[in-house]
């Protein structure tokens, strides 16, 4: 779902910069960071769950389930919590899992 070929920016970096500046500039608990996002957002918060583990407390994914591509990388320094916020009736990305409409990949059920 997440495909590293429609972008070079490295999205990973970035937020980990971001958590970064803002826990030396603000008060923020950086065990309370969450991430959700809706949709593409939806596979980028899974994404920050493999990859940020040690930054994120959270996840929530709306419209989203986890990229195929992403399960056999996905290796969290400690578990994660995720919730999952989804619809049947989804036409872009099925619960069931399979294939994501508009060419972008396939993505895990969630029953």
């Amino acid at each position: 779902m997440i495909r590293a070929d429609l972008s070079p920016a490295d999205d990973i970096a970035f937020v980990r910069a971001l958590i970064l500046n803002l826990d030396s500039s603000l008060p923020i608990d950086p065990k309370a960071i969450y991430a959700t996002g809706i949709s593409n957002g939806g596979f980028f918060s899974n994404r920050l769950a493999c990859d940020l583990s040690d930054k994120i407390a959270a996840i929530a994914s709306v419209a989203a389930t986890m990229p195929e591509t992403l399960l056999p990388v996905c290796n969290p320094s400690r578990p994660i919590s995720v919730m999952y916020v989804h619809g049947k009736n989804d036409r872009i990305v099925h619960i069931e899992g399979g294939a994501v409409m508009r060419n972008r990949g396939s993505a895990l059920s969630l029953p």
